[in-house]
């Protein structure tokens, strides 16, 4: 696999060589991805004002901008107001009044694997990148009220990255945007059960295959999907799955032989209850015979006396 020749054809199709000379092809489709977070932070911002790079010059701007650099001291009060009002001009309020983001850790499960390689192309040779990848970053923005498709990515951690030791290692990163309701759900489960659920992710992501396996490959032998490693597939969020709320196995009731009640006396213990009798009728079948025993006691008190 090390030596594997891949040329890119097209975006749905990379060709590669087999042992036996006969080229073979990665297809890409739809693959499903089961995520699960092992670690991840919760974050909300608020948003009050932005820059908006699409406010428009008017006339005159370009040369107030030009006196104002030459010779700033000697323009008029107007001018200088003119000056103030076009650098304002391009605060605006933000269009993200608020925003949810969730970045953590996550493994693929059900033996699946991504491989990130490089192919050739036209005029290009095939570099030398080839690496598998169980984890991967998750970074999920949840804002507004529509879901967008996002990307998977090669993330490679500049220097200055290195240097603070946020992210030390090569790794894949999946992008999802979506509504603000999924976020804000799990933020009130949160709040309600004091603790930060395990987070499962079901995503489908477009990524290659090689056509070998899509024809032979069972759903629980080990698999892996492939990306190239300048590339940027799309993926999508299809659910977000946690835990609300638990409901534990109600305790084994009480046998009604083991109640506490009244004891019932030997003779008639000796009599015997019936198969169906409760245990409210053991009690008052108990307290009667107690009570004809105190009579006769007293019956036979008076006699002795």
């Amino acid at each position: 696999m090390a030596d594997e020749t891949r040329i890119f054809l097209n975006p749905i199709a990379i060709e590669y060589d087999t042992v036996n000379g006969r080229p073979l092809r990665y297809h890409r489709h739809w693959r499903n991805l089961d995520l699960r977070i092992e670690a991840y932070t919760l974050q909300r911002s608020l948003g009050s004002m932005q820059r908006s790079h699409a406010s428009e010059e008017q006339a005159g701007d370009d040369a107030l901008l030009s006196a104002a650099y030459s010779d700033y001291e000697s323009m008029s009060l107007d001018d200088k107001k003119r000056l103030q009002d076009i650098q304002t001009r391009e605060i605006v309020p933000s269009k993200q009044r608020e925003a949810w983001h969730l970045v953590g850790w996550a493994t693929i499960a059900n033996k699946r694997d991504i491989r990130v390689f490089s192919a050739g192309r036209k005029g290009k040779p095939q570099g030398d990148y080839d690496q598998f990848f169980r984890r991967v970053k998750v970074g999920i923005k949840a804002t507004g009220d529509a879901d967008e498709i996002g990307s998977l990515f090669l993330s490679r951690p500049d220097e200055l990255s290195r240097m603070r030791d946020d992210e030390t290692e090569d790794h894949v990163y999946l992008h999802l945007p979506v509504r603000a309701e999924v976020l804000e759900k799990l933020s009130e489960t949160i709040a309600a059960t004091g603790a930060a659920p395990e987070l499962r992710l079901y995503v489908d992501a477009l990524l290659y295959q090689t056509e070998v396996d899509e024809a032979l490959s069972e759903p629980w032998q080990r698999q892996w999907y492939a990306m190239l490693e300048d590339d940027y597939p799309a993926a999508t969020l299809a659910h977000l799955y946690f835990e609300h709320a638990k409901r534990e196995k109600p305790a084994e009731p009480v046998p009604e032989d083991d109640e506490p009640g009244v004891d019932v006396p030997a003779v008639v213990a000796a009599i015997g209850a019936s198969a169906g009798e409760t245990a409210v009728a053991r009690r008052v079948r108990g307290l009667t015979v107690a009570v004809w025993g105190l009579a006769a006691a007293v019956v036979v008190a008076a006699i002795l006396g």
